[in-house]
């Protein structure tokens, strides 16, 4: 029997609502059974990666560097080959051609059908769609019925448990790692697509893959309307040119975009060209504090003066040094002796990125967006703020062998005082996370504790510290350090070593930060790798 839509329609509606609300749905947990990959189950090929995936002759050689066990788990959750083929095939996947669009688009319009069974049946195909371009409803709607915003919001709400932005991730990062070649024309047109892609991945993914076959096409990803692109393809274009394509770089100098000006500058530098000094002091009131961070760097190294700068400083304290700054370019441009290559330091500034790219949000074991918590957490200036009550935690979408990790952090007070940095974090996430959490609950800063089944030569619990509390008062900054090294472990707070350990991970795994409902602020978080 056939329901008209008028009486059905609000009926379903409240339960979708009620659903949503819920945070679950009958039909989503239906529909697992072909997530994140699509299987045919008759042949149990997978259509993500597939046999017809188009064949190439460039070299699968790995590099000596093991790839990050994070890397690997997302490639077996979505059944991707870590291979060239594999990697290839991925790619043109987040390429939908016009006929793909075209079909997505006509499933979202059946969102909105007379016919319960046909908007059923689009639901179910949009969930069981690997790459789904969370554009879809705006180019199809303007202004979509209540029905329809619900089901596409529970759509893209239980695909966040299997983010096709993790494996974008995962894959970008296997390139770099694995220097697979021959992928620069697909990592170019994901981009275009998904253009909210870390342009420090893109970066690195591209110099890993580009060869000297691909000099045109990043000439013309120089001339792209996307700054990811145009980031990413300016330092392999100027390495494989042999620096024929400074003059391509020269006109980055004034690109809007903060990271371009600094890429270019940093590219030119090392060609001596002095143009880029006045760039990198324009550069030392950039909003990102990395950007700040590699500015002084590159001046200090080109020039050999020091005035006092601080990039994590406000712009008030600064006035006076990029006074100094310009008035000493200004007299000594065509004179002074530049030094270069410019050498930056290898410490890597963890929150310098406002977007906190560098990181996934994991609520509930649910990679969440950060706009989605902005502005309960917030990066700004190198400094990470978390306003009361929010319980989750940061994981680093890099894995780290050997390293020193200094940072510092205060809690607001007004409630519990409690949080944690984690470190060695594997395997998927989980609401606790799997790792060993150094404490920072005040009072009892240094600490450890195994998360998730973590295990080590490592003393736990309250008091395992080496030393009595070596913290400051409330509402003053910590420092801790860390250091990671060939399986030795050693927790330093304010200078006093309060813990030691043995017999830890020496593969590549994540670091973390845990939040658990207290008001606290991190900052000048700068990671250094020792490998």
């Amino acid at each position: 029997m056939r329901y008209p839509r008028y009486l059905s329609a609000p009926i379903i509606f409240a339960v979708l609502l009620l659903t949503a609300l819920a945070g679950s749905t009958t039909w989503a947990d239906s529909a697992t059974n072909v997530l994140p990959a699509r299987t045919d189950k008759s042949s149990g090929e997978n259509i993500l990666a597939g046999p017809n995936a188009p064949k190439n002759d460039m070299s699968d050689a790995q590099s000596d560097s093991p790839i990050d066990s994070a890397i690997i788990d997302t490639l077996k959750l979505w059944k991707v080959e870590p291979t060239a083929e594999g990697v290839r095939a991925c790619l043109e996947r987040f390429i939908p051609n016009d006929d793909r669009m075209e079909e997505l688009y006509r499933l979202v319009r059946d969102l909105d059908d007379d016919r319960y069974t046909t908007r059923e049946s689009a639901h179910r195909q949009l969930l069981a769609e690997p790459i789904l371009p969370p554009t879809l409803l705006g180019n199809v709607f303007e202004e979509p019925s209540p029905e329809v915003v619900v089901r596409f919001r529970l759509i893209m709400k239980r695909r966040t448990q299997h983010d096709p932005q993790s494996l974008l991730t995962a894959v970008l990062r296997l390139i770099e790692q694995s220097k697979l070649k021959g992928l620069a024309s697909e990592i170019l047109a994901v981009l275009d697509f998904y253009r909210g892609t870390p342009r420090e991945l893109a970066a690195h993914a591209l110099a890993a893959t580009a060869t000297i076959d691909d000099i045109p096409l990043l000439r013309a990803a120089m001339e792209s309307d996307i700054h990811t692109a145009r980031y990413a393809a300016l330092g392999p274009l100027l390495r494989l040119s042999k620096g024929a394509a400074a003059t391509d770089l020269s006109s980055l100098l004034d690109d809007p975009d903060e990271g371009i000006r600094l890429a270019a500058a940093l590219a030119l530098a090392d060609l001596g060209n002095r143009a880029t000094l006045e760039t990198l002091i324009d550069l030392l009131r950039a909003q990102s504090g990395m950007f700040r961070y590699k500015a002084i760097h590159a001046l200090r190294f080109l020039t050999e003066q020091e005035f006092g700068y601080d990039p994590w400083a406000d712009v008030e304290k600064n006035k006076e040094p990029i006074a100094q700054w310009k008035k000493w370019v200004e007299e000594n441009r065509e004179t002074c002796k530049l030094t270069f290559p410019v050498e930056l330091p290898r410490g890597i500034p963890m929150l310098a990125d406002a977007r906190l790219s560098m990181w996934k949000i994991v609520m509930q074991g649910n990679e969440i967006s950060a706009d989605s918590v902005a502005p309960k957490i917030a990066c700004a200036g190198g400094t990470l703020t978390i306003a009361p009550n929010v319980r989750c935690y940061l994981r680093s979408r890099t894995g780290y062998k050997n390293f020193r990790l200094r940072y510092q952090w205060r809690f607001s007070g007004g409630g519990l005082n409690d949080g944690g940095l984690m470190l060695y974090m594997t395997g998927a996430d989980t609401v606790q996370g799997n790792g060993l959490e150094v404490q920072l609950h005040m009072g009892n800063a240094g600490d450890l504790y195994k998360i998730g089944g973590f295990s080590g030569n490592v003393k736990t619990g309250v008091r395992s510290r080496m030393a009595d509390s070596s913290e400051k008062p409330l509402g003053e900054w910590n420092e801790m350090e860390v250091m990671s090294r060939d399986g030795r472990l050693e927790i330093k707070v304010n200078g006093v070593v309060q813990n030691r350990a043995t017999e830890m991970p020496t593969d590549p795994r994540s670091i973390g930060i845990r939040l658990e409902g207290a008001a606290m602020q991190f900052r000048e978080m700068i990671l250094l790798p020792l490998d």
